[in-house]
């Protein structure tokens, strides 16, 4: 009843400043480079759609619905022309804007102060603030879930019921990561022992009701499909994930240094010195918690798994803390708290860009070998060599995976062995990736491979050591050279000598 009266009057100054930020995030990615990360992923998600197994003929790490996001933006550009990439942009956008519409939406008919306020931090935290995380999919799983979030602390203080939206809401941020579970049992535990304490209510119903119960459904539902549509996920590429990748972890401190995770703590700090904490910021809290922990489970360290713990302590500060401490104005703390803000969100930003890499010479270097649509693959450690440049000159991913990373973790593992002598696991996977990396060049015949010389690795030498690989590799010539000025060294643009100016001019599509 008091809704549709709501809706007609809740598009105020707070909702022109929510669009006005989503806007600009918009256009500021638009203009800025793709992410590697998301580039890639679209080329997953395009490989999919146009026929290609997945997890066979091209590999991804992370369960299917990392590609399956992308997906959408794929078909918009085969049925409109307009590139993935920007129709990524305007979809996350556009779901950022509807999360935060629909947040004040509750927070206002459950008779909450403040959801104004909340609809603009929605948006200046999950669409502004990620910069280079914008996109990617551990910030679409922390968006997605702050809906079950709300609803949890609505439901904790009696101003509301869990709804089965937000219950698959959740359900999906932990299907797109198993880690992110951690995110969403937190806070059914935390509201749970706080209502147990405080005896207000029979604290069963508060974690098993329609929304937890959804969320557990569409985790085991999701996980049954993936097992019926992409086998070779469990078949093949979990055994690598598990015996090469999650292995790989960086030391704990460094996990915890100031640009990576003291600066979740540091967030966390904020409700304690300028409380009194509510229930949401209790809940909200306790979600950005279980998104540390998987920052801290994964332990690559990489700027964008930090940012869904970030993001909360963020939305914290600018949905609730920031307002509140303001509105007193019987101190100096509305300036401390702004002043520790401005740096809080200094750090996030430089941490958030710092691998945020322009590619655009490397992308030229590839357009000016002259042929049209080249095919590619890497020999690098990192997929950031080829993507973006290879959407965005216009050529085709022909590698089954999107860089060496099985070289480079497992020599990692075997402290600088290149062999991996000692481990029988990791000396089994250093001869598969070299076993692909042959069949890749010999079948698919790329037009152009790219090579990382950076470094204290030369990935050509690494390449030649096996005797069929390099006589492979013979049939190229150096084309170009290009400077990484993010590292020592420069990358290696290798062409076929019978690559011509219309492309390989045969079926690259691969077989597996």
């Amino acid at each position: 009843m008091t809704d549709v009266a709501g809706l007609r009057t809740r598009f105020d100054a707070w909702s022109v400043a929510a669009v006005t930020l989503a806007l600009a995030a918009m256009v500021f990615q638009a203009v800025m480079p793709t992410k590697d990360d998301i580039s890639w992923l679209i080329i997953n998600a395009q490989a999919l759609i146009d026929g290609k197994e997945l997890y066979k003929d091209i590999i991804e790490t992370n369960p299917p619905l990392s590609v399956l996001l992308y997906v959408p933006a794929v078909l918009i550009e085969y049925l409109t022309g307009l590139r993935a990439e920007l129709s990524s942009i305007v979809i996350t956008g556009l779901t950022g804007l509807a999360i935060a519409r629909w947040i004040r939406w509750r927070l206002e008919a459950a008779g909450v102060e403040g959801g104004g306020r909340m609809e603009a931090a929605t948006v200046l935290v999950f669409l502004v603030l990620p910069l280079g995380a914008y996109g990617q999919k551990d910030q679409i799983a922390a968006l997605i879930a702050l809906p079950f979030c709300i609803e949890l602390a609505l439901q904790a203080g009696n101003r509301g019921k869990m709804s089965v939206l937000t219950g698959a809401l959740a359900g999906l941020s932990m299907a797109i990561k198993p880690q992110f579970a951690a995110a969403i049992l937190l806070p059914c535990l935390w509201v749970a022992a706080r209502s147990q304490l405080r005896g207000e209510r029979c604290w069963p119903w508060l974690v098993v009701n329609r929304a937890t119960i959804t969320a557990g459904v569409v985790v085991v539902v999701f996980q049954g499909l993936v097992y019926l549509l992409f086998p070779a996920f469990f078949r093949d590429v979990l055994s690598a994930v598990l015996e090469v990748y999650v292995p790989a972890r960086r030391p704990l401190l460094t996990l915890l240094l100031p640009m990576k995770g003291f600066l979740f703590i540091a967030l966390l700090a904020m409700p304690v010195i300028y409380g009194p904490r509510t229930v949401l910021s209790e809940v909200v809290a306790a979600a950005g918690l279980g998104f540390f922990i998987a920052f801290l489970v994964q332990g690559k360290g990489w700027p964008y798994h930090l940012f869904p713990a970030t993001s909360y302590g963020l939305f914290l500060v600018f949905g609730e803390i920031l307002p509140r401490v303001w509105k007193q104005r019987s101190s100096r703390s509305p300036v401390a708290a702004a002043l520790i803000a401005a740096v809080v969100v200094s750090v996030h930003a430089m941490w958030m860009t710092v691998t945020w890499t322009d590619w655009s010479a490397l992308t030229r270097a590839i357009v000016a070998t002259g042929i049209r649509q080249p095919t590619i693959l890497n020999i690098a450690a990192s997929h950031d060599v080829g993507h973006p440049s290879t959407r965005d000159a216009g050529g085709r991913w022909v590698g089954t995976y999107s860089c060496r990373w099985i070289t480079a973790l497992a020599t990692n593992d075997a402290q600088g062995d290149a062999e991996g002598a000692g481990n029988e696991t990791l000396a089994r996977w250093l001869m598969h990736d070299r076993d692909v990396l042959r069949r890749d060049i010999a079948e698919r015949q790329p037009d152009v491979i790219l090579v990382d010389r950076r470094g204290n690795f030369d990935w050509l030498a690494w390449a030649r050591e096996d005797p069929a690989t390099a006589l492979l590799l013979d049939r190229y010539v150096p084309a170009a050279e290009v400077t990484d000025y993010g590292n020592t060294g420069h990358i290696e643009l290798l062409r076929r000598e019978n690559a011509d100016n219309g492309g390989s001019g045969k079926d690259t599509r691969p077989t597996g």
